[in-house]
């Protein structure tokens, strides 16, 4: 071997940990990217369903009287004349 490759040789060896070390990091943050990413995909497909499950649903409804506060008012506006 040239005396060029010896030392890019002894240089890559002398590295070695270290670049193992930042390509595991490398990797565990594109697994936590992933993972995150994976996360809100599956959250904002289950708010959907249940929102779109919950719309569907029949609504009850509902039967306000408002003959005793017309009553009240009109008491209001007697006690004014």
């Amino acid at each position: 071997m040239s005396q060029k490759k010896v030392e890019q040789y002894k240089n890559e060896k002398k590295n070695r940990k270290e670049a193992l070390r930042k390509a595991r990091r490398a990797s565990m943050i594109r697994r936590a990217i992933g993972t995150i990413v994976g996360l809100a995909l599956v959250g904002w497909i289950a708010f959907s369903v249940i929102d779109n499950y919950q719309s569907n649903l029949p609504r009850q409804e509902v039967v306000v009287d408002y003959s005793a506060l017309n009553e009240y008012l009109e008491t209001l506006g007697v006690q004014e004349d």
